[in-house]
């Protein structure tokens, strides 16, 4: 997928672009995971477009990075004009894609309904090994906002779900967080959920697709989820390269 992107000097003012999913068709030695990291460039591949939008560009919507679950990929946007959040499901044998809004409704002010204009907002999506899709985004220094699909593969519907106070603070319906920015997802090769965020109170935390808890890795947390800035004794790390926002937390 293609994301171009202007630099602005004023980021209440976005860019359009547009945003490409693209299939590529690598040779069958390469249909399994490799052992080692290889460059695309360097094997035979072939091409295809089969998804095009007109979007809406901040930092606050990421890079629009797509994942794919049993032959579908799934990535959110935001579409020009009304500046909607929109997750689209793309059938990679070509088939026609759906786009449906994120959160239904005119409320504008609704967590979820229009991308703000902070460039700390972004939005990312996973998919877990059940097929229930997750959105995570909106937050700058401020507690988790969280979205699942009410079933699998399905993007019609999203229910945000909220820390449950009733539960341990370190077992919990969302990913366990405090005040955080810039949250990311990630698999494993077995295609186990995890999430972090690169600022503030976030923990790597683990998904269990079966009880549908996320878990914090590491020690006991104590109040982490009801007191946003005291960290306990979590694993937490963070990726940047010389484009990505500098952090020292």
């Amino acid at each position: 997928m293609t994301n171009s992107r202007e630099n602005i000097p004023f980021r209440r003012i976005a860019a359009v672009v547009v945003v490409t999913l693209a299939l590529t068709n690598l040779p069958a030695a390469f249909a399994a995971p490799a052992d080692e990291p290889y460059l695309l460039k360097n094997q035979a591949h072939q091409t295809s477009t089969l998804f095009t939008t007109k979007s809406i560009t901040r930092d606050g919507m990421g890079a629009c990075e797509p994942k794919v679950y049993k032959g579908n990929a799934y990535v959110i946007y935001m579409r020009q004009g009304d500046e909607k959040v929109m997750v689209a499901k793309v059938p990679l044998n070509g088939s026609a894609a759906v786009t449906l809004p994120l959160v239904t409704g005119k409320d504008t002010a609704q967590k979820g309904n229009t991308a703000p204009s902070d460039n700390h907002c972004l939005y990312i999506i996973a998919v877990d090994r059940s097929g229930y899709i997750h959105v995570c985004g909106g937050m700058h220094s401020s507690k988790i906002v969280y979205w699942r699909s009410d079933r699998p593969e399905d993007i019609s519907s999203f229910t945000r779900i909220m820390p449950d106070d009733r539960l341990p603070p370190d077992t919990q319906p969302c990913p366990i967080a405090g005040s955080i920015t810039f949250p990311q997802f990630f698999s494993d090769r077995q295609g186990k959920l995890f999430w972090n965020a690169v600022q503030g109170c976030g923990p790597l935390c683990s998904y269990d697709d079966t009880k549908k808890l996320w878990t914090a890795l590491g020690n006991p947390l104590g109040a982490l989820v009801r007191n946003e800035r005291k960290h306990g004794e979590e694993i937490s790390f963070c990726y940047t390269d010389k484009t990505s926002h500098a952090t020292t937390d």
